[in-house]
């Protein structure tokens, strides 16, 4: 496994769900797309949860957690307003800080393996459409520095490749070494 985490919605925590994948589910379902006809880097699916064998997997954990969002979504969203109150976002960072506290206590209890096997791994809270700057902040609190930097790397490597693609260059093009994450990332809105 390289990757396991949280995920939910882009905002507001609609729900919560397990999500993980292996180096040869990644390969199976880059595999998959091709056959399929669809031009696909396998690096562009890595961190696409959505895109994951695993993704989903062991939902059924997580029916008590699933009623408690349901009963927040409906608490929050049957008065049109209440949403746009300082209750809601306190209740987000609740929600959010005990995800962390919750993947962290895993990790400390070595759930996700120790030395070797956990530099391997990626923990994460992942969300749809997501936002690329809480993806790196989120791994920057959950994960070792050298695996956060291996991340953040890899997160890199895709925007520079979609860079490209959207600007029709060729993969062996030259990025200049200027542009940082915060450019690619907003470049990346620019893919075709």
């Amino acid at each position: 496994m390289y990757a396991f985490g949280l995920y939910t919605t882009p905002d507001g925590w609609g729900y919560i769900c397990p999500t993980a994948n292996t180096e040869e589910g990644l390969l199976q379902k880059y595999t998959e797309y091709i056959q399929r006809g669809h031009n696909s880097d396998m690096n562009s699916l890595r961190w696409g949860p959505c895109d994951w064998i695993y993704h989903l997997e062991g939902i059924d954990f997580f029916n008590d957690v699933e009623k408690i969002m349901v009963d927040r979504y409906y608490y929050f969203f049957k008065d049109n307003d209440r949403y746009l109150t300082d209750e809601y976002e306190r209740d987000n960072e609740l929600i959010l800080q005990t995800c962390i506290e919750a993947l962290g206590e895993l990790d400390r209890k070595f759930i996700f393996g120790k030395g070797e096997s956990r530099e391997s791994l990626v923990i994460n809270i992942f969300k749809g459409d997501r936002g690329e700057q809480e993806l790196i902040d989120y791994a920057k609190l959950l994960n070792p520095p050298n695996v956060y930097n291996r991340f953040k790397e890899e997160l890199i490597e895709i925007y520079k490749y979609f860079y490209k693609m959207a600007m029709g260059l060729a993969e062996e093009d030259e990025i200049s070494p200027d542009e940082d994450f915060t450019v690619l990332r907003t470049l990346f809105s620019l893919r075709p």
